[in-house]
């Protein structure tokens, strides 16, 4: 939830093309997760492919920040690529949480854990965000 909620945030200052690219940045963090907090070893041609990932999202970034010249709107686009690449890195923190949760000790079975994820999902909707948003007057 909070990972589209900064996606969708940064949505509103730059482009959906942009948007879509950046999205990808979340297999970068993903690789850096299992690499340092998971100790999962990674292959050399999957390596490469994170640099790739890297140089794409760097060349996505500038075109971006190039974006902002024509700009008429006066919001920076610069902000809208750190949202979103702060959603990638909340959305990596769960998947990363998900291996560990179905690969370690506990070895949950894949269906449950996103069966809890979206119970949780929807009771954090319908208890939290919705009775808030009606009592704030935001329809």
């Amino acid at each position: 939830l909070a990972a589209t909620a900064l996606a969708m945030f940064g949505l509103t200052y730059i482009t959906v093309s942009v948007y879509q690219m950046l999205r990808g940045a979340a297999i970068v963090f993903v690789a850096i997760l299992k690499h340092f907090a998971l100790k999962d070893k990674l292959a050399s041609f999957q390596w490469v492919g994170v640099g790739f990932n890297v140089l794409s999202i760097c060349m996505v970034g500038l075109t971006a920040s190039g974006q902002s010249a024509g700009n008429t709107s006066g919001k920076n686009p610069l902000i809208g690529v750190g949202l979103i690449l702060c959603g990638a890195i909340v959305q990596a923190l769960q998947y990363a949480f998900e291996e560990r949760v179905m690969s370690g000790d506990i070895g949950a079975p894949p269906l449950l854990v996103i069966a809890m994820e979206g119970i949780w999902g929807l009771l954090v909707c319908m208890l939290i965000l919705y009775p808030a948003c009606y009592f704030a007057g935001i329809e």
